[in-house]
């Protein structure tokens, strides 16, 4: 009886039964009925035998180079884990920062009193005259409430953390799918 050996088919990566007796014959794939050209009897030898499997009782499968596509997409995925990680954590922690810095400055309602009364008091003509002497350049360099500069700081750096997240969790999908997405053949040595 001739040896048997294991012929991985091209397509589905299903191992087909060969002996040495079929060497350059074709062969159909039990799997996905895909024709093969058995090789020599010296490609045949080269081949993981049954007889060893059947022995040891565990089979190794002889491992491939990953794909050119699945290469490329595993180092941009990369890349894109590390980057969004990156970012997603330095901005949380300036959003955080900003958000420490809020302060609701409330009026009091005495203060409210004193300006109402102030309001009541001074005859319109005065209040006019006074807001003609307020000086023009010192409007102009208004500059915003820091509590309100703040919040709006942190609003946009949650916003840039969630972006950040969401490429990194781009980046994980790309990584998990460059190893489980069957790519084409790498070119064999």
């Amino acid at each position: 009886m001739a040896r048997r050996y294991l012929l991985p088919c091209s397509q589905c990566d299903q191992n087909i039964v060969v002996e040495t007796t079929q060497a350059g014959q074709t062969v159909t794939c039990s799997g996905c009925k895909n024709s093969i050209k058995v090789g020599t009897l010296r490609d045949i030898k080269a081949l993981a035998s049954l007889e060893s499997q059947s022995s040891s009782g565990s089979y190794e499968r002889k491992s491939r180079p990953m794909a050119v596509t699945n290469r490329l997409v595993f180092v941009i995925s990369v890349i894109a884990l590390a980057v969004g990680g990156y970012f997603g954590v330095s901005s949380t922690i300036k959003a955080v920062g900003f958000d420490s810095k809020v302060v609701d400055k409330q009026i009091s309602p005495e203060k409210i009193e004193n300006l109402r009364a102030v309001l009541e008091s001074e005859p319109a003509t005065a209040m006019l005259s006074r807001w003609e002497t307020v000086n023009p350049e010192m409007v102009a360099t208004w500059v915003e409430d820091s509590s309100v500069r703040n919040r709006r700081l942190a609003a946009t750096n949650r916003f840039y953390a969630l972006l950040a997240g969401a490429l990194a969790l781009a980046g994980l999908l790309g990584i998990i799918g460059a190893f489980t997405i069957k790519g084409g053949r790498a070119p064999r040595q």
